[in-house]
């Protein structure tokens, strides 16, 4: 939120050191964090969902190892409890993924809803001074990053890099009429 009410230092521990993390909220009780999204060493200072909705791929967590994604422990030097597969949460309880973009003061993190334990993709040093904003093109291809230093850049992902779009045919009626 604008007043920083979302996003905070977490800490596991009084052993453990603090890293910054964005809340998630339910609409049915937006006073209780569902999850807590690592944003790193920088407080989050915007979300912005990609306005494409996508195929569900239960193998995303197996995809990103495979491919050397780079764990949270990794990116962030925090370590994780490490959940078994078959208890790991999908983050929403919906037929479809969505994607959507984190940003800091200096790095951009994608998560989706399907799998929320850790970013699937980060994305840093595209500006000389801190990020401000954040919008994705229509056809969730782009994403276009503003910062202080006056210029905007803009993230391209490849067909099929975010996954396979839905079907609108699939699409629950409630979704398919407001898009």
């Amino acid at each position: 939120s604008p007043s920083g009410d979302h996003a905070g230092l977490y800490q596991k521990s009084a052993a453990s050191a603090p890293f910054y993390v964005s809340h998630v909220l339910a609409r049915r009780n937006p006073t209780k964090s569902f999850a807590l999204l690592p944003s790193g060493r920088k407080p989050s200072i915007a979300v912005r969902f990609c306005p494409v909705l996508y195929k569900l791929s239960r193998n995303a967590d197996k995809e990103a190892v495979a491919a050397g994604v780079p764990t949270p422990e990794k990116l962030f030097a925090t370590p994780q409890k490490v959940v078994p597969e078959q208890d790991a949460p999908t983050g929403f309880n919906i037929p479809y993924k969505m994607i959507f973009a984190v940003a800091t003061s200096n790095s951009i993190l994608l998560y989706d809803t399907e799998q929320m334990t850790t970013p699937f993709m980060y994305v840093t040093g595209i500006h000389f001074d801190s990020l401000t904003d954040m919008a994705w093109s229509k056809d969730g291809q782009h994403l276009l990053v503003s910062s202080k230093d006056g210029y905007c850049s803009m993230v391209e992902f490849a067909a099929g890099e975010l996954g396979v779009p839905l079907e609108a045919d699939a699409m629950p009626p409630v979704v398919a009429k407001n898009l």
